[in-house]
């Protein structure tokens, strides 16, 4: 039989669907660069052409999902039945939703990042989620801005600040969350967080108090008690 030999974006797609995969299904620390291999169905070296250890390609399949969330996240820019607070709502949400449809991967995800040995693929991630997403924000801040509802001097700016501010944060996010399953803290004090964050976030974009609701509440608390279950 002939040797299939596939492009090599079509390759590098077809490792980065596997791994995804395994990620999400059994765990970062349980997947295997074998395990890959062997369901791509390629030799060793070829995966290393691509991606020189496990951790690049779990970056690869971070910078992937921030796609995917901003296309997700796109098309509430042209919808004009929306205002701008609720584009930014709607934006957060989106995000939170698609993190909670893939719950498993996020906080294997979260405990990787929090270990002090990956703080650069960390700050790898959040300088991602500012190239793809603060373009969408400061859009939207912009919008805020023509429709009186928000009052920002400097929008593309401050979409920066929104997502490293959010980008940091997520470390003791992630303290708090990892307590919460494992019954050392209470859900309220992840939810307090929430709203002195979407507080902050008011300030930082001019908006009416209470207007920002960042997180659906529902959503959040099922995350938990999901968990529990």
């Amino acid at each position: 039989m002939a040797r299939i030999v596939k492009k090599h974006e079509a390759r590098k797609n077809e490792i980065l669907d596997v791994a995804q995969n395994l990620f999400y299904t059994q765990g970062f620390d349980q997947t295997s660069i074998n395990q890959i291999i062997d369901q791509v169905g390629i030799a060793k070296g070829t995966i290393y052409h691509y991606f020189k250890s496990k951790y690049e390609l779990l970056d690869a399949v971070v910078e992937r999902l921030i796609k995917q969330m901003k296309d997700a996240i796109q098309p509430i820019l042209t919808n004009e039945e929306l205002s701008a607070i609720d584009k930014f709502n709607m934006t957060f949400k989106i995000i939170g939703q698609m993190k909670f449809e893939r719950k498993e991967f996020m906080l294997e995800l979260l405990r990787v990042m929090n270990r002090d040995e990956n703080v650069i693929l960390h700050q790898k991630m959040v300088t991602r989620s500012i190239d793809y997403i603060a373009p969408i924000l400061a859009q939207i801040i912009k919008e805020g801005i023509q429709e009186n509802s928000l009052n920002c001097e400097y929008p593309d700016e401050v979409a920066t600040y929104i997502l490293g501010l959010s980008g940091y944060m997520n470390r003791y996010f992630t303290k708090i969350i990892i307590e919460i399953q494992e019954g050392r803290e209470d859900i309220e004090v992840y939810m307090i967080q929430l709203k002195g964050l979407e507080r902050v976030i008011e300030r930082m974009i001019g908006a009416e108090r209470e207007t920002l609701s960042l997180a659906d509440e529902t959503l959040v608390r099922k995350f938990f008690t999901d968990q529990e279950d």
